[in-house]
């Protein structure tokens, strides 16, 4: 026996020659192909995981570049804010001009008002409590119904309370009726009585 085992270790140590295989396992062909399927899945999940973060860092870094630009901007928005804002003096003189405005604007109405009521007392023989405590809004109302049922220059019974119109004239009134009537009939012949 010793001889055999000087040949084996003699084979094993010459030169050129291969070690005899111990103990080799073979692996079935199926679980290869499962192996390397499996590597490949993996392989793609990390890619489209890798993709997937690599898409949410870009956004990011995009949404990053948008928030320092409108920092920027709403830094130059502050300065020229502070670079045009009015001194004090000028905000008081403004405030006072809006409220001297608004105080005519107020005086214009109120004039503007007794002035309309005037004209309806005039215009349509109304006496002045009747119109007295009218807005603007009542007293346009009010002239509109007036014109509707006939209270003119000689007034109406509905504007003045007498009886069909026939209210009693003053002397100014009928003298003026009278110059008017004659002016007509005067323009009528083509000759002239008074002179306007």
């Amino acid at each position: 026996m010793t001889d055999q085992s000087q040949t084996d270790n003699s084979a094993v140590d010459a030169p050129g020659t291969t070690p005899p295989a111990t103990s080799a396992r073979m692996v079935p062909e199926s679980d290869l192909l499962a192996v390397k399927s499996s590597a490949g899945k993996a392989k793609e999940d990390y890619e489209t995981s890798l993709n997937s973060y690599k898409l949410k860092l870009n956004d990011a870094e995009q949404d990053l570049v948008k928030s320092k630009a409108g920092s920027e901007q709403l830094e130059d928005t502050v300065k020229q804010l502070r670079e045009s804002a009015i001194p004090q003096e000028k905000l008081d003189a403004l405030t006072q001009e809006r409220d001297d405005a608004v105080t005519s604007v107020e005086t214009f109405k109120t004039t503007s008002l007794e002035l309309r009521r005037a004209n309806i007392v005039l215009k349509h023989k109304v006496p002045e409590d009747k119109v007295a405590a009218k807005t603007l809004a009542e007293l346009d109302m009010f002239e509109e119904a007036l014109t509707v049922v006939g209270a003119g220059k000689n007034g109406g019974n509905y504007a003045t309370g007498g009886i069909g119109g026939l209210a009693p004239a003053t002397k100014l009134e009928s003298a003026a009726s009278e110059i008017a009537a004659a002016r007509d009939r005067a323009k009528k012949r083509g000759t002239a009585v008074v002179a306007e």
